[in-house]
C-alpha cells in the first residue's frame, strides 16, 4: 500500500502555506479577534494519515500543510470563511460529510494509486 501524503509535504508547499496563513493570523489576530479564535489547533499527522486511509484518497500537499497549521475553524456567526463562504472543515467533518470529496467527481484531493491497477469509484 502506498504510503499517505502526511509524510511527503514537500518542504516548499509548507513554507508557503505557512508564510501565507503567518500573514492571515496575524491579520485576524490584530482586526478580527473573534474570527481568529474560531480556527482550530493543528491537526496530528496521524489523524490525516487516518482520514486519507478511511477516504482512501491523498490529500494535497497544501491542504496537509493546512490541516497542520489549523484543523479547521468553529462555525457560527464570527467563524472564518474562505471568499466562497465555505469554512474550513477539521478532519473530522471531512471524513464524516456524506457524499463529500471521496464521492465528488470533481474533487479538491486526488485518488491514491490503486494497487491492483483499478480506479476507486
Amino acid at each position: 500500500m502506498p504510503s499517505v501524503s502526511v509524510s511527503t509535504v514537500r518542504p516548499m508547499t509548507k513554507d508557503l502555506v505557512q508564510d501565507s496563513w503567518n500573514r492571515i493570523d496575524e491579520w485576524l489576530r490584530e482586526h478580527a479577534p473573534r474570527t481568529f479564535a474560531t480556527l482550530g489547533p493543528p491537526a496530528g499527522h496521524e489523524e490525516i494519515a487516518a482520514a486519507e486511509e478511511e477516504l482512501g484518497i491523498t490529500f494535497p500537499p497544501d491542504l496537509v500543510a493546512l490541516l497542520l497549521r489549523h484543523n479547521g475553524a468553529l462555525d457560527g456567526a464570527e467563524a472564518f470563511r474562505f471568499s466562497t463562504h465555505d469554512r474550513l472543515l477539521p478532519v473530522s467533518e471531512i471524513v464524516g460529510v456524506p457524499g463529500s470529496c471521496a464521492a465528488s467527481p470533481r474533487t479538491w484531493t486526488r485518488q491514491r494509486p490503486s494497487t491492483t491497477g483499478a480506479t476507486p469509484t
